[in-house]
């Protein structure tokens, strides 16, 4: 176009002068940029914006068949694919500041970068909302796991006095047969005691004698405070606590409570072959619940008319491998199929002064262990079952 215009002497050649010079061979002209795709036209400051406008719209509209396509011998024009050359020259010839190209570039690209920070601004929002309500539902469960341990740990405080409470009412069922046992005690002590002032009155003083006399009382007294304090460890109030203890150890202080019962009915205790079986359990609640299936025996076995010749208590352990399963035997009334089956519900008792509560709280007390208690019925008497883990890594002897 511009050859044409100085052909036909609107220009003259020396008015021009092309800077940067861009090497091409496939046009005769020289050019500062390539001609095609990246010949653009750009704007001078002091062009009005219209005119521009309408030069442009004019070059968009040429197609390749119109009289100046063919005249200049091009196909049409469109819009810049990369106009980074022509910013780059006028650079070069001090047309185009750091301003200029920054206001190109926004133009260019504004509306990607307002997209862009709304969609940061969506996404901060969303977080915002997020972490909002992840603290609002922490906060709420931790509010409700405190209000649980809350519940739990009244729940346990009510069950440990429950069951305190049950032992406190067989230690009143057991009271007659416990003062008979301390009255044997303080009668000897007694005895020895009258007997020691017997002696001081003699002369000459027997000392060795006297010596005897008080041993043998100091060794009563020693019963006595014994019986009481196989009943206080029984009674206390104690938070529940599991450790490893000796079962038969337990079993011996349970029968502990009821040897005066078991002198005055001639009844026989088979204890277990097994010299030592550990389990992990809480002592003073395995007890309760040995001192319950104990005291059914007993009562079992005064039910029977006429009375048992030979009445016993069984006591056999049998172990298995990760468990010790513990049978109570009895050679008493026995129970009935029905009997059998409500054993464990809570206010069904076939004793007149019964509560009913004595083989529901065992049954607690047993699964609370991991363990399991049935009741098996015998040609003479029944036999209660109760099966607990054993205490790992503890030695049992299985003779």
């Amino acid at each position: 176009m511009l050859e044409q215009a100085i052909k036909s002497g609107h220009f003259s050649p020396e008015q021009f002068k092309v800077l940067d010079i861009y090497p091409q061979t496939t046009l005769p002209c020289q050019s500062s940029t390539p001609l095609y795709p990246y010949w653009t036209l750009s704007r001078m400051k002091h062009v009005h914006e219209q005119l521009a406008s309408e030069i442009a719209q004019a070059l968009l509209s040429i197609k390749s068949d119109d009289a100046p396509a063919v005249q200049g011998n091009y196909q049409g024009w469109t819009v810049p694919i990369n106009d980074s050359s022509i910013i780059g020259l006028m650079t070069d010839l001090g047309l185009a500041g750091n301003n200029d190209h920054l206001n190109v570039l926004w133009q260019k690209y504004r509306g990607w970068l307002f997209i862009a920070l709304g969609y940061g601004l969506l996404l901060i929002g969303y977080h915002l909302r997020v972490s909002y309500l992840v603290r609002t539902r922490t906060k709420q469960l931790q509010q409700m796991m405190e209000l649980n341990q809350e519940s739990a740990e009244w729940i346990r405080k009510q069950q440990e006095q429950f069951y305190s409470a049950q032992r406190i009412l067989l230690s009143g069922e057991m009271a007659a047969g416990m003062a008979h046992e301390l009255n044997q005690p303080l009668m000897a002590i007694n005895n020895y005691v009258v007997g020691c002032r017997m002696r001081l009155q003699q002369q000459p003083l027997d000392i060795a004698a006297l010596d005897k006399a008080l041993e043998s009382a100091i060794n009563q007294t020693n019963n006595a405070k014994e019986v009481i304090r196989h009943m206080r460890h029984f009674i206390k109030k104690h938070p529940e606590q599991q450790q490893n203890i000796v079962l038969n150890n337990v079993i011996a202080n349970a029968l502990a409570l009821f040897t005066n019962d078991l002198k005055r009915d001639g009844i026989t205790v088979i204890g277990p072959s097994q010299a030592s079986v550990t389990v992990f359990a809480d002592e003073i609640l395995i007890q309760q619940v040995l001192v319950n299936l104990i005291r059914n025996a007993l009562d079992a076995i005064k039910q029977c008319v006429p009375p048992v010749a030979k009445p016993q208590i069984i006591f056999d352990m049998q172990i298995t491998e990760s468990d010790v399963i513990l049978k109570i035997a009895d050679n008493g009334i026995g129970m009935t199929g029905e009997q059998l089956g409500k054993l464990f519900v809570p206010f069904v008792t076939s004793k007149d002064n019964g509560l009913g509560l004595g083989m529901t709280i065992c049954k607690r007390i047993i699964e609370a262990h991991h363990g399991r208690i049935w009741a098996q019925s015998q040609p003479a008497g029944s036999g209660i079952f109760i099966s607990l883990p054993l205490a790992e890594g503890a030695q049992h002897d299985n003779q």
